[in-house]
């Protein structure tokens, strides 16, 4: 079993749940490993520390347990995925300067999914994978997998959203 730390952020169709009986239904629904952020507007984000054999595994699993907690919930976002330049500098330990030159002098090849204003906004995913090779940093494993797996249901959700049922579609075929 490994270890990984993942977000899943939902938006509360039923409001009229106190933070405490949300809580109360996540805990009893398998997410004793999570810490649960409230916003007040609906949304909640759970912070995961899971063990499981692989991202999938683990990140399936909890989308399960919120989905039986809470079947009127929908999924916003997974992370690990959208990262802009100060995040990518924080995964590789460099400087947010160091990653602009990367960009500008090509090494990043990788397009962002989104410009708002002078921010880029990449998907963690092909970044890894871009700059690994480049920026001599240690990557886990497990990172890889969790932003693998965060992209691929993110993708999904964009064109629909999407229940633990319809997570499968990103589910490797070596599961």
């Amino acid at each position: 079993m490994r270890t990984f730390e993942f977000t899943l952020n939902y938006h509360l169709r039923e409001v009229s749940l106190s933070m405490d009986d949300i809580d109360d239904r996540l805990f009893e629904s398998g997410c004793d490993d999570a810490l649960v952020a409230h916003s007040g507007t609906g949304l909640i984000s759970l912070d995961f520390t899971r063990r499981a054999q692989n991202a999938w595994r683990a990140v399936f699993s909890a989308m399960h347990s919120i989905e039986r907690a809470l079947p009127a919930a929908s999924l916003v976002e997974v992370k690990p995925d959208y990262v802009g330049v100060s995040d990518i500098a924080d995964y590789f330990n460099v400087s947010r300067q160091y990653v602009q030159k990367l960009i500008v002098s090509g090494k990043l090849d990788y397009p962002p999914i989104t410009n708002v204003g002078n921010t880029s906004v990449y998907h963690l995913f092909p970044v890894l994978d871009a700059l690994k090779a480049t920026i001599s940093s240690s990557i886990s494993d497990e990172l890889e997998e969790l932003a693998a797996i965060a992209m691929k249901v993110n993708i999904k959700r964009v064109n629909k959203p999407i229940t633990s049922s319809l997570v499968k579609v990103a589910m490797p075929r070596t599961v």
